[in-house]
């Protein structure tokens, strides 16, 4: 398990989604999916009042098939990670707003999906989409748009950022019915290179955040969601080895680099 990359996908209940080939995202072995029931390691639950940016990510195909994080950057547009986005040019998306259990959310059709030119599965390099939504999405006390960061600015090592998701609370279960969050520190981009397989490819495009003890951690389902710092948004939920293992951080797309952050721009104009 040691050895292993956890790219903290949900379960799809679909006949389609089944025969996905997950091998082709070049890692040793990547853990089954699993079903809406496991989320966030160490964390607590949070209500959707104090992360009103959340959306659950999924597909049109009832019922809501539940898939990853996503978070509201306007009345148009959300954010997500592009490895969640596999299947959009098969089937139409559907996002959950507005609710602690994210299943039980306000629905939010999207009419196009972008993926950054640059994604690169192999690597999960420039792990971000674009999803821009059919009608605007109507704000709230509980439906809220989160600031993006300035471009260019890096992370401090050891600053505090905040994960939110739906994803798994104990390795090997299946995803959380409520909303829940945990605090993790930034680490040392270099020291994060040295860790082995599958911290290697950890680039300028991405940071590492996490204990050296392990114990908290996102974890399978919390793909896409936002890593949060000063109420601006500087991370997606990307990758890691396992979940809250000791020396295995969880691996974000870092929202700030200008390759990410050039990108977000051009499309959305934020």
């Amino acid at each position: 398990m040691g050895s292993t990359i956890n790219l903290y996908f949900l379960t799809i209940l679909i006949g389609a989604v089944a025969s996905f080939d997950v091998s082709r995202l070049n890692v040793e072995k990547v853990h089954d999916p699993i079903s809406y029931e496991d989320t966030i390691i160490g964390g607590e639950e949070v209500s959707i009042e104090q992360y009103p940016y959340m959306a659950l990510f999924g597909y049109v195909v009832p019922p809501f098939t539940e898939f990853c994080g996503a978070f509201i950057i306007s009345k148009n547009y959300v954010l997500t990670a592009a490895h969640c986005t596999f299947l959009a040019d098969k089937m139409k998306v559907e996002l959950r707003v507005g609710n602690s259990y994210g299943i039980n959310g306000t629905s939010v059709f999207v009419s196009e999906v972008i993926n950054h030119p640059n994604y690169d599965p192999k690597t999960v390099n420039n792990d971000v989409a674009i999803l821009k939504t059919v009608e605007p999405i109507k704000f709230s006390d509980t439906v809220k748009p989160v600031e993006l960061p300035p471009r260019g600015v890096d992370l401090e090592v050891g600053s505090m950022v905040d994960v939110s998701g739906w994803g798994s609370v104990e390795w090997g279960r299946s995803g959380s019915a409520v909303l829940r969050a945990v605090k993790v520190p930034v680490t040392n981009r270099e020291e994060c290179k040295k860790l082995g397989k599958p911290y290697d490819t950890v680039n300028e495009n991405m940071f590492c955040a996490g204990y050296d003890e392990g114990g908290k951690d996102s974890c399978k389902g919390d793909s896409g969601g936002p890593v949060v710092q000063n109420g601006k948004v500087v991370g997606i939920v990307s990758f890691g080895r396992g979940c809250a293992l000791p020396k295995s951080p969880g691996v974000y797309a870092f929202i700030s680099a200008p390759s990410i952050r050039d990108f977000i721009k051009k499309h959305t104009g934020l």
